[in-house]
């Protein structure tokens, strides 16, 4: 009843209602278009038509000429239904060059009822006049259609008017909203849907002048923008991003600082809204693990655990599925790094000799508190290991798990530019305050990092200016503090500097301050109970040793006279760790690949000095020759200088002698091949020819024994199929000949790999090449989704009819389909290079059934594969 009621009160309204839905239905079926709000707009006319005519049919009076006007509009409304596209072209182009349009041409446009004809003339970019025109006399056709998600059919329009005048189109964007005066019209504009949201900001980064800060920030500040898991909330974070990086730096405004600030702040708490997922998953994973195993210790049956254990496994894979749909709705690690290091150089737009931007102690303030908050999200018990890197060893530019770091480093680049700059110390580090209330330690490593990094100009003259009184005063009283907890790098080396430079009139004091941190030695008896000599181990974290063992890690840096009475102490900690303490002033850096004897640098000096050839001789004599790790420093020396390593293939691959390093010299090789120029004349082909080679030999190579031979065996496979595949796609595109019978041998190896049940998962270390490119996504799966991407670029490059996919590669895209064509690498490969001019689904079958191989790929891309 209240849907009948809705229905009558809109026709009451709006009568006519059932005569426009007779014409959309027509329209529609005649265009096979969806109508939108604008040309349902223009089917009013014939709810305006059947209701004078049934007036006069029911004996209502008619004035004169009122059945001429009405068979007018019954003729003008047939015509705007019924005449298809291609006789409306001529008019449309009429329109469009029209300079000096007026209120009959805008009507005339009203009553289109055809979308794509609207979206034609928009898009054939009619005058600039034709904005203030529409505004004033069918201001609907401006704007999106709500209905249909946000569909901007102006949206070509607008790009053309803010090229051609962008400030008309900046103050037709700003003017306030037609139904709401206290928002601007960009605001109405990207409430209408996303689509159009993206527009718009596609709109703004092409023409950055025409939307400014401040509207940005009310545009976004839309709780609907962030609504929902898509990777369309992750486009129109993108895209804002990217309008935030094309404003010039000298002309970004406090509105903008809030706004990137807003921007990296929804960054953050995304990461740990993923973490936090992540870390929920494995939690239930490891309780299901346990119950199961609990299960079946105490008598339960296999069938309970087997339950158990498979629904934690489906809620695993939920909960990765939805990390999966959050990563895609956020700003990725590249654009957070991007946006932190723009908002950090705005403090000084032309540099840092010029002068500081209005707004510094804003940029300052943003990026403490973006830390302060980063780390409050982070769990107390995984700081250790998420700070565990030495600040001075973090690089803002590099994306990583967590931001943290990154975050910490740009803050003391910042400060490192305020001291160039001449700042006094109490300013540049006033807001390092937002990070003590959050955690002490983290900003007593940066203070430490930071003070260690601007000491005054006469380190040991407490008088050195005003800036040097202030650097002691701070120093000194923070050693003391950093002294009584546990060393990290930067403090280490903070306390090894001021112990070693304090003046003379502060020394007593501070060496006095620093011996009450350290605590009272123990007396003998307690020594010998916690201690005893023939003990062999002992529980660092219970106290008194814990405190003794804090004096242990600081031992390397405190000079002898401050240990006075630690010795006997030290000694019996010594018998337990024979080593000594490790020096706090360097940490380890955890390294990304497997370490290696020989590293790229070595090798490098090497190649420069007596050739490539005697790098490589080096490389195979390392005792650990075969690692592979030695696949990234042959990565770095080939991409380096590949002209250099692959003027004499034949030769390198000699001197390097076992096929799992030719493997990976030659998947380097690969990684650089479509680079105009990086290869030496005939590389391509001897690249190939080795390859081939090296395939044979690793297969008639004896199974290597043992856990480590067999994993850098299976590396050197994986590389050398990765090789293959980006080499033959060099050929392919290039249309190289290869000698001999190689063609046929390559394309029976490529078909091989590409075979549905092959499903091989290369080692996640071997991740190395040139971002951007298309194949991409490929070399980071498996060799079957390579495979077949280079199958396919052979369609593409090499087919002897255009558009045509021979018979043996459309019967291997079809059982890879079948098999995994939920994968995202399999969907990447088929869909980057599909032909656009397939031929008749008719004219291939498949000879293991009668269905034809063409339609299962024809039924995959409309299913949106």
């Amino acid at each position: 009843m209240s849907a009948a009621a809705e229905v009558l009160r809109c026709e009451l309204q709006r009568p006519g209602g059932f005569h426009r839905e007779r014409a959309r239905g027509i329209a529609e079926r005649l265009t096979e278009v969806t109508l939108g709000a604008a040309q349902r707009s223009a089917l009013d006319v014939w709810g305006t038509v059947y209701g004078v005519a049934s007036g006069i049919l029911h004996g209502g009076a008619a004035g004169p000429g009122e059945a001429v006007r009405v068979y007018t509009d019954i003729l003008g409304g047939a015509r705007e239904l019924l005449v298809p596209l291609a006789d409306r072209a001529a008019r449309v182009l009429e329109l469009s060059a029209l300079q000096q349009p007026g209120a009959a041409e805008a009507a005339e446009l009203a009553r289109w009822a055809d979308p794509r004809a609207t979206d034609y003339f928009f898009r054939c970019g009619p005058a600039t006049a034709w904005l203030e025109v529409l505004q004033e006399h069918a201001p609907h056709l401006l704007m999106p259609d709500g209905a249909v998600g946000g569909r901007w059919s102006a949206a070509p329009f607008l790009h053309h008017v803010a090229q051609q005048d962008p400030t008309t189109a900046r103050a037709w964007l700003a003017a306030p909203a037609d139904d709401d005066p206290t928002t601007s019209r960009a605001q109405q504009v990207a409430g209408a849907g996303r689509l159009a949201l993206n527009a718009l900001l596609t709109l703004a980064v092409r023409h950055r002048d025409v939307i400014d800060a401040g509207q940005m920030r009310a545009v976004l500040s839309d709780p609907d923008v962030r609504d929902g898991r898509s990777a369309a909330v992750g486009t129109t974070l993108r895209l804002a991003a990217w309008w935030a990086r094309a404003i010039p730096r000298t002309e970004r405004t406090r509105e903008w600082i809030l706004l990137v600030e807003e921007l990296l702040a929804s960054a953050i708490e995304d990461e740990h809204a993923s973490h936090q997922m992540l870390r929920a998953g494995a939690e239930r994973m490891a309780a299901a693990e346990a119950q199961a195993a609990f299960t079946l210790a105490n008598g339960g049956n296999l069938a309970e655990f087997a339950a158990v254990f498979t629904a934690a496994l489906t809620h695993e894979m939920d909960i990765r599925e939805l990390i999966a749909e959050e990563a895609s709705a956020r700003l990725s690690g590249r654009e957070v790094v991007v946006l932190l290091r723009e908002l950090a150089c705005t403090a000084y737009p032309a540099g840092r000799a010029a002068a500081a931007h209005a707004n510094i102690r804003m940029i300052r303030a943003a990026l403490a508190g973006l830390l302060a908050r980063d780390t409050e999200l982070l769990p107390a018990a995984s700081r250790p290991l998420v700070y565990g890197a030495d600040l001075d060893q973090v690089k803002a530019n590099e994306p990583a798990a967590y931001g943290g770091p990154r975050l910490a480093r740009t803050v003391l680049d910042l400060a490192a530019a305020d001291a160039d700059a001449g700042v006094h110390l109490a300013e540049r580090t006033r807001r390092f305050t937002r990070v003590a209330a959050v955690d002490g330690r983290l900003h007593d490593r940066l203070l430490a990092a930071h003070l260690a990094a601007r000491p005054p100009a006469n380190c040991a003259a407490s008088a050195d200016g005003l800036d040097g009184q202030e650097w002691w005063d701070q120093a000194v009283v923070l050693v003391v503090r950093l002294v009584a907890d546990e060393p990290a790098p930067e403090t280490a080396r903070l306390v090894d500097l001021v112990l070693r430079a304090c003046p003379p009139e502060r020394a007593a004091q501070l060496e006095m301050d620093v011996r009450a941190a350290l605590g009272t030695p123990p007396p003998p008896v307690l020594l010998e109970e916690v201690l005893p000599a023939d003990a062999e181990q002992a529980d660092g974290n219970a106290e008194p040793l814990g405190g003794w063992l804090r004096v242990w890690d600081w031992s390397p840096v405190l000079p002898a006279r401050l240990l006075v009475g630690w010795v006997p102490v030290l000694d019996a900690v010594r018998r337990l760790k024979p080593a000594g303490p490790s020096d706090p002033r360097t940490a380890s850096v955890p390294e990304l690949v497997k370490a290696t004897l020989l590293d790229a640098e070595d090798l490098a000096k090497v190649a420069a000095a007596r050739g490539p050839e005697a790098a490589a001789a080096a490389l195979a004599a390392a005792e650990d020759v075969g690692a592979d790790g030695y696949a990234m420093v042959l990565n770095r020396l080939v991409t380096a200088a590949p002209a250099t390593w692959t003027a004499n293939v034949p030769a390198v691959m000699a001197a390097l002698q076992l096929p799992e390093l030719g493997a990976y010299y030659l998947a380097a090789t690969a990684a650089v091949a479509d680079r105009p120029g990086a290869l030496s004349d005939g590389a391509l082909v001897a690249a190939v020819t080795a390859v081939l080679d090296v395939h044979r030999r690793l297969d008639e190579t004896t199974p290597a024994t043992g856990a480590t031979a067999a994993a850098d065996r299976s590396a050197a496979e994986y590389f050398a199929d990765q090789a293959l595949c980006e080499l033959m796609t060099a050929v392919w595109r290039t249309d190289t000949t290869l000698p001999g019978d190689q063609k046929k041998t390559i394309l029976a190896r490529l078909h091989a790999l590409a075979a549905p049940p092959r499903r091989r998962a290369g080692p996640a270390h071997a991740r190395f090449g040139r971002p951007g490119r298309a194949n991409v996504a490929l070399r980071n799966s498996n060799p079957s989704a390579r495979a077949l991407g280079c199958l396919l670029e052979y369609v593409v490059h090499q087919a002897r009819t255009p558009g045509e996919i021979p018979a043996d590669v459309l019967q291997v895209v079809s059982g890879a389909l079948t098999a995994h064509g939920d994968q995202d690498a399999v969907a990447t490969a088929v869909g980057m290079r599909l032909p656009a001019r397939m031929p008749s689904i008719s004219s291939r079958r498949d000879q293991t059934g009668g269905r034809s191989a063409l339609t299962a790929l024809v039924h995959w891309v409309q299913a949106g594969g």
